[in-house]
């Protein structure tokens, strides 16, 4: 009798569509006489929330043709080009936005006593860009491939999350069958009426043909149906974090009235591990590929984002194939005679060394190059630590136009200004300046890629270029000989 009441149970609490199962789960022990018993599973949370929908979505797990064809976003696991990703479309409706997520694998892992970013699940996050930074208005899901779910939103002048109960609706549909390691994956729908991603007085002239909503997708992964809460690997796209809106998936409606993802057209700034990432506030509309190509930084709202350079070359310094050198020059700078910097950052795995033009300090000195590293954690920037060199040459303002240029050759770093060489660590080379700064968490065997840098600061970027192996040599060389 008790076999049959455990697919009782398993039906009530198992929603079945057409070709997959929204899963609330049934847990099931074996006792010592070999005999099935059960325990009622924890209670999804409900959604009293049932609105009349009139832009014909609907909310079922399912992709409707309203969506487009292409997705805002694809996550890949681990950031890793490969058959396991996370895709995600978004609709702008009248009724508010509706969201479409696809998860593409095999391992698929539900157990309805953990937390649901233990099991097999994705988390989105969503806010409209007329703001900069977290607010109540930024709404986060927590969906597992069994249909549990959780909603955060922000809280106001804070970086973290709390639990709420906003309006809003979910669907999810597993595809083929899970806790089997054979699973086809799982999708996740979600649809959120606009009052709640703007503020009363927003909606008055809120228009969604020239709206932008700011996503960011994230993809737990989990190994089997028993690992507890202890085991998953998170992915997040690179170099983009739920505390700052501006480093997330910027999406608007393209000229068929389908939401697409920026993407940058040209073919220099933009990847990472041949992932794409370029924080939005740059605009690489100007980027052609060719060398009158221009990168834009318009906005100061940022508090630190940065474009990597297309990571063409080899990943770490051990030989001199593995050298790298950048240059770029910065035009039309704002902002940095406050609190604003503009530079050129070097990203290792465990530190990031940025040189960047800095306009008067306190006592009135003259503008000045500074450069600067991440705390011993690579937990912040150790503004305090800086190095700061004041620039006296009349024919130069660094306020107007200064070229930077970094190259890279195993654990040494060389940063030169327009040209001249203006900081290394490598004490057996002449530098400006005081030489005592120790750049830690540095080998030749770290990867190091070259990323433009804006805080609070806007600019111009022009003439960069990347050289890779003998070239970032023969170029660095002809620096350093020709003084």
């Amino acid at each position: 009798m008790k076999n049959g009441a455990k697919r009782i149970g398993c039906l009530i609490g198992c929603l079945v569509m057409a070709t997959g199962t929204l899963f609330s789960g049934c847990a099931e022990s074996v006792a010592p006489d070999g005999k099935y018993s059960y325990e009622n599973p924890p209670s999804i949370e409900k959604d009293y929330y049932n609105p009349t929908l009139t832009d014909g979505v609907d909310i079922d797990g399912e992709k409707d043709e309203k969506y487009g064809e292409t997705p805002v976003s694809r996550l890949y696991y681990n950031n890793a080009v490969g058959e396991r990703y996370l895709d995600t479309w978004l609709y702008y409706g009248n009724d508010g936005l509706y969201s479409y997520s696809y998860v593409k694998d095999t391992e698929v892992y539900f157990e309805p006593t953990r937390a649901i970013y233990y099991n097999s699940s994705v988390e989105l996050f969503f806010q409209t860009d007329t703001h900069s930074a977290i607010t109540r208005k930024s709404l986060q899901w927590r969906v597992s491939c069994g249909g549990t779910f959780v909603k955060l939103c922000g809280v106001t002048s804070a970086s973290t999350y709390d639990s709420s109960k906003f309006d809003g609706l979910c669907a999810v549909k597993a595809y083929g069958e899970i806790n089997s390691g054979e699973s086809e994956g799982y999708s996740v729908e979600l649809f959120m009426p606009w009052y709640e991603l703007l503020e009363a007085d927003e909606l008055e002239s809120f228009d969604k043909e020239t709206a932008s909503i700011l996503f960011m997708p994230a993809y737990n992964r989990v190994f089997n149906a028993n690992s507890g809460n202890e085991i998953r690997k998170r992915t997040a796209p690179i170099c983009s974090f739920q505390a700052t809106p501006y480093t997330w998936v910027k999406t608007s409606l393209n000229e068929n009235g389908e939401a697409t993802g920026y993407v940058a057209e040209g073919s220099v700034f933009g990847t990472y591990d041949g992932v794409y990432r370029t924080h939005f506030p740059f605009d690489t509309s100007e980027d052609d590929g060719t060398e009158n190509a221009k990168l834009k930084m318009t906005t100061y709202k940022s508090s630190g984002a940065y474009a990597f350079v297309k990571s063409d070359y080899a990943a770490s310094g051990e030989t001199e194939d593995g050298n790298s050198y950048m240059e770029v020059t910065v035009k039309n700078i704002g902002g940095v005679s406050t609190s604003g910097r503009i530079g050129l950052m070097t990203y290792f795995n465990r530190n990031r060394v940025l040189i960047y033009t800095k306009g008067p300090n306190a006592s009135g000195a003259n503008v000045r190059i500074t450069i600067a590293q991440r705390n011993s954690p690579n937990t912040s920037w150790d503004w305090s630590g800086a190095n700061d060199y004041i620039i006296d040459k009349k024919d130069a303002n660094y306020l107007t136009e200064v070229k930077f240029a970094a190259y890279r050759s195993g654990d040494k770093l060389y940063y030169f200004v327009n040209d001249e060489l203006y900081y290394t660590n490598d004490t057996s080379k002449e530098s400006v300046g005081d030489n005592g700064m120790y750049f830690h968490s540095i080998s030749e065997y770290d990867s190091c890629f070259f990323v433009v840098y804006a805080s609070y600061a806007s600019a111009t970027f022009e003439k960069y270029s990347v050289l890779n192996g003998a070239a970032a040599t023969e170029k660095f060389n002809s620096l350093v000989n020709d003084k």
